[in-house]
């Protein structure tokens, strides 16, 4: 094999050390395998998982789950010039792996139940390549095959291959899993690695599904992550709180590598020359994809252009544009409007659609899912209902005066319900004809109403109760 050499019955690569990177929940350390030197690359973290490395950029990658503030970053071997990647639309993400060929890095998540991508190259580009996984975890890949690997420790266990483009799914393991937790991928042998946390086994199987072995049996107490590279298998272990190492054939040549007090190991990765700079060419090199390019299966030289939710592409299946079936979540202060996608993974970013003059006090809002539409009650100065298009930036005074409280839109009828909360009633104005009918009065103070269209009903909150509002006999004419 090229770039190896066989010394004492074991294939080692001629020149280079590797390296193996591990996270340990507050830190992202590097170590030299051979000589055992220890260097820190990210310190003071809050809580970090899944670790990857670009050789190419010379950049490693860590998953943070902070509650609240999930991340996805990268620092240089030296800790310096650290990059947020991923600020948006991520719920618990845990392993990553860094396809340094095509310029991707593909990581899972838990909560949201998927298997994500995002150029490394393509500022916010992000897209869901598997979803509906229901216990994602760990995430390998064959760079010479093009191939991703996830394993899934739900009700329905497995060890799952899909093409770089999402394609051509395939389960490779279903029998005998419990809680497969690290994956490793044997590039070289063409074999996938595995631990199953529940069995406390590690095992391998050959790319095409034929022999199946077990490697250790109860040795392992509880395998967390997965690494391989020459003859050596590499895995944190939870229960033992440290890093061990063992010869991929047999089992033996048992050894500890990291054991710290206090320090327990997360995610693992091997980085050397031999395992990244391998693989046939990308054939997203200069391509004209806005976000994130997926190359096609092999044979094949082509690929496909991919978009993060909120965006849809175009005609020419390049560029990414708005979508209109995105949904969107609509945030004001006293005076601003803006648009955010909390669900579209990528960098957080809102778009500010309106700024309403001064004084200015929005109190409440309600978006049309029929059109660019937006209803808003502004308390300030002598208060006002107000309609907002936001494809054409223009606004309409619909109602004026001091005593708007909640509002909500019926699409069905073209109704807006708002509250007069000085009569304490449930007002319905009809956007089409401009009349006002009451719906229903109260004794006490109503706090918010919402209009299910589904069901044609009127939800009103008042303090200590809900009433449900049946709507077939208020239709203003």
């Amino acid at each position: 094999m090229e770039g190896y050499v066989m010394q004492n019955n074991s294939c080692l690569a001629v020149r280079g050390e590797p390296l193996l990177f591990f996270s340990t929940k507050s830190e992202v350390r590097g170590l030299k395998v051979r000589s055992m030197e220890y260097f820190p690359v990210a310190t003071d973290l809050p809580y970090s998982i899944g670790i990857g490395f670009d050789s190419l950029a010379g950049r490693v990658y860590w998953t943070d789950v902070e509650a609240g503030k999930e991340t996805l970053l990268s620092a240089g071997l030296d800790g310096s010039g650290t990059t947020e990647l991923v600020t948006n639309g991520l719920d618990m993400p845990e392993d990553l792996v860094v396809d340094e060929i095509n310029r991707n890095i593909y990581f899972t998540d838990s909560v949201r139940k998927h298997l994500a991508v995002c150029s490394l190259e393509s500022e916010g580009g992000c897209s869901v390549l598997i979803s509906d996984i229901e216990q994602p975890r760990a995430v390998a890949i064959h760079h010479k095959k093009r191939l991703v690997m996830f394993t899934d420790w739900g009700s329905k266990p497995a060890i799952v291959q899909v093409a770089m483009d999402g394609t051509n799914r395939k389960d490779l393991v279903t029998d005998d899993l419990i809680w497969p937790n690290g994956l490793a991928v044997d590039e070289v042998d063409d074999r996938v690695y595995w631990s199953d946390a529940k069995k406390d086994t590690v095992e391998s199987i050959h790319m095409d599904g034929s022999d199946r072995r077990v490697i250790l049996d109860m040795v392992a107490k509880h395998p967390f992550s997965m690494a391989v590279f020459e003859d050596s298998l590499y895995w944190s272990d939870w229960e033992m709180q440290e890093i061990v190492s063992c010869n991929k054939f047999t089992g033996k040549n048992f050894q500890t590598l990291v054991k710290e007090a206090g320090i327990r190991p997360m995610g693992i990765t091997i980085a050397h020359p031999l395992l990244s700079h391998s693989g046939p060419p990308s054939p997203c090199q200069g391509s004209p994809c806005s976000h994130v390019c997926l190359p096609h299966p092999l044979p094949s030289t082509g690929y496909t252009c991919a978009c993060p939710a909120h965006l849809s592409l175009d005609s020419t299946g390049k560029l990414c544009k708005s979508s209109p079936q995105a949904s969107t979540l609509l945030l004001s202060t006293s005076a601003q409007v803006f648009s955010l996608h909390p669900q579209s993974i990528g960098k957080t970013n809102n778009e500010l659609l309106a700024v309403l003059p001064s004084p200015s006090l929005i109190t409440s809002m309600e978006g049309n899912v029929v059109d660019s539409m937006v209803y808003m009650v502004n308390r300030g100065k002598n208060g006002t209902i107000v309609s907002f298009d936001r494809e054409i930036d223009e606004r309409m005074e619909i109602l004026t005066g001091d005593q708007f409280g909640s509002i909500s839109y019926d699409p069905l009828s073209n109704n807006l319900f708002w509250v007069d909360i000085h009569k304490m009633d449930v007002m319905v104005h009809s956007l089409s004809s401009g009349a006002n009918l009451e719906v229903m009065t109260s004794t006490s103070s109503i706090l918010s109403i919402l209009f299910v269209p589904e069901k044609n009903r009127l939800l009103v909150a008042e303090e200590g109760k809900f009433t449900v509002v049946r709507l077939g006999d208020f239709v203003p004419k």
